[in-house]
């Protein structure tokens, strides 16, 4: 995982003009095979094309879910025992009503803290909403 997320950081220079002298490559000789139009036409070749999938595998939707993926497991395995151990120590309150959902939830993980590996909560339970919690991770925008 650590090393997927290095290699995430490797980026092709000029995505727009590669795609433009694909694109005109392709236009330009429609029945030839892509090693003599579309390799020849980058500045680097098949190895650009390379590198740019690559970038775009490791940057993509595939690799947000694997990020998303590894950081619940390590929550739902290591962390849960921390924020239990810090629920039971520190006191949360707050007399805004836009936090009121942020400190009922806590009450209610501190309710069922002690009990054991719970999946879910008990039918009827009521888990409070925030806004800021609502649906899964946003998409990154730009």
């Amino acid at each position: 995982m650590t090393r997927e997320l290095i290699n995430a950081f490797k980026r092709v220079t000029g995505k727009e003009n590669i795609l433009f002298k694909v694109a005109d490559a392709a236009l330009g000789h429609p029945d030839e095979p892509v090693r003599q139009v579309i390799f020849p036409a980058v500045t680097g070749g098949e190895q650009t094309l390379k590198d740019l999938v690559h970038e775009f595998k490791t940057k993509g939707p595939a690799c947000r879910i694997t990020v998303q993926t590894t950081l619940r497991a390590s929550y739902t395995n290591h962390y849960r025992r921390g924020l239990i151990a810090l629920l039971d120590t520190l006191e949360f309150k707050s007399n805004n009503n836009a936090y009121q959902p942020v400190i009922e939830a806590l009450e209610l993980i501190r309710r069922y803290a002690k009990a054991g590996n719970t999946t879910y909560y008990p039918r009827g339970e009521v888990v409070p909403e925030h806004r800021g919690t609502a649906g899964d991770w946003a998409e990154p925008r730009g």
